[in-house]
């Protein structure tokens, strides 16, 4: 070691030597300084020499290599050089379930476009289909370590892993952090609990406060139906007290035990059949039959059978239209022959109004073509603009300083290098580190040439945009 780095004195200021050169440690020992005059020599510091007399004096981490190399290439004296960092220790996170739909239950109603508020908007129900993902677990990612320059540790608070997801109806057979359903139906969740149910129940009266109701099994109403509510299921309804005008489809049967009071604004819509007590002023619609005690001044639609039944069934008022196989079949149109221009009556025909924007056969063709080109020039673009380099069979030489492991889903090394360029120059100031990125399994070798002293050759390519799976850097390491 030169005799400049000798002979240290220990003063109050921070160490320090006989010809005024000394290391500066911050009180909360995160941050190093260093300040070096010429040495009383013809000689000059080395990188070496001055590491040495940093781990002397007590620092010991979070070297600053790249500055500490150029203090001791471009001979930098009588100025203090940041030469070291500490870092603060960082936390964990603890697992989590991640739910591809709105946990929380909110029932906000839809605002229209005059201020007025839309009540039938709402809806408390979550449907899922069976296979859909019900959850995903994140399991908890462990802190970071911190240190001073010092060497001093501080450990950050551990991360914890939470219970594996109860309820019924899922499963995580395939992949244990993954929730599928193994049924359809209407999912709820609380206190960390998932249940998949194919019957929904309500039980008293239903209005426009609870809102929408939409579900792929059964909808059982215990009480009655008010005026607007809309109601969709993917199987059978059924609503045990009165109903008022409410629009109402179902996968299945309708099945309404007090009957249907629809004040000409009811509508009835089944893929099964409908049952009432008794139908007034509703349209109904049913792929199967239609029965009722009776049907008052309502427009039935059936392609089965329209049933008044009781001692006194009537059906009074209104329209009924039933089994569509038994009407008269519709004569078919009568083909014209078309006209040609060496007819005379084509060109008697009148021109219609719009004819001459009307799209002919080769214009299709056209648009077709023209749209086809149109997607080719933009994949091409997204090519050229995403997938291949501008840039490619560059190389730069230097020291590795800094490899770090990045990414959430998609893991790739961000590095930094010296380059060998700049700790030659001396007359230029140092333009700063090479930054680039690195696959997971290129950043692992780079990784083993950190702070050893060995220059290395790095070959790599620029994009005109950085991607996920490339890194954050535009240059990426070949």
């Amino acid at each position: 070691m030169p005799d400049a780095l000798k002979n240290v004195m220990v003063m109050e200021e921070g160490h320090m030597i006989d010809n005024g050169s000394y290391v500066r440690i911050e009180p909360d020992e995160m941050t190093a300084w260093l300040y070096l005059n010429r040495p009383n020599h013809d000689g000059k510091f080395t990188k070496q020499n001055i590491l040495d007399f940093l781990k002397k004096h007590g620092v010991v981490r979070g070297y600053h290599l790249s500055n500490i190399a150029a203090m001791a290439k471009k001979e930098v004296y009588e100025r203090e050089i940041k030469v070291a960092l500490g870092r603060e220790s960082r936390d964990g996170q603890n697992g989590w379930y991640e739910y591809p739909f709105d946990a929380e239950e909110k029932k906000v109603p839809e605002v229209r476009a005059d201020g007025s508020v839309d009540y039938a908007s709402m809806s408390e129900l979550r449907n899922i289909h069976k296979g859909e993902v019900v959850a995903i677990y994140h399991r908890a990612v462990q802190g970071e370590i911190g240190y001073t320059v010092t060497g001093k540790e501080s450990k950050p608070k551990p991360a914890k892993e939470m219970p594996p997801l109860r309820g019924k109806g899922i499963s995580n057979v395939g992949n244990p952090d993954v929730y599928v359903a193994e049924m359809e139906g209407k999912i709820e969740i609380r206190d960390n609990k998932v249940d998949i149910k194919n019957v929904h129940e309500i039980l008293g009266d239903v209005d426009l406060i609870t809102g929408r109701i939409e579900f792929f099994g059964d909808v059982i109403i215990t009480g009655s139906v008010s005026r607007g509510v809309v109601i969709r299921a993917g199987r059978n309804i059924v609503i045990r007290g009165t109903v008022e005008a409410v629009n109402m489809y179902a996968g299945g049967d309708i099945i309404l035990e007090r009957g249907i009071q629809g004040g000409k604004e009811a509508k009835i819509t089944a893929k099964g059949s409908v049952f009432a007590d008794f139908i007034e002023h509703a349209e109904v619609h049913a792929k199967g039959s239609v029965s009722a005690n009776s049907i008052l001044n309502s427009k039935v639609y059936a392609e089965e059978k329209v049933i008044a039944s009781g001692r006194r069934g009537v059906i009074l008022g209104g329209y009924v239209l039933f089994t569509a196989t038994d009407l008269p079949k519709q004569p078919k149109p009568v083909k014209m022959p078309k006209q040609t221009p060496d007819n005379p009556e084509y060109w008697d025909k009148e021109e219609g109004r719009w004819d001459h924007l009307r799209i002919t056969a080769s214009m299709k063709r056209l648009l077709l073509i023209s749209g086809v080109l149109l997607l080719i020039i933009g994949v091409l673009g997204i090519v050229v603009t995403f997938f291949n380099p501008y840039i490619d069979e560059a190389s730069q030489y230097g020291y590795i300083d800094t490899v770090e492991r990045h990414g959430s889903l998609i893991k790739t090394y961000e590095c930094s290098l010296i380059p060998y360029k700049s700790l030659k120059d001396t007359v230029e100031p140092f333009q700063g580190d090479f930054k680039f990125s690195a696959s997971r399994k290129l950043g692992k070798e780079i990784k083993e040439y950190r702070h050893t002293g060995t220059p290395v050759k790095i070959e790599y390519k620029i994009y005109k945009s950085a991607m996920p799976w490339r890194g954050n850097s535009k240059i990426v390491a070949v």
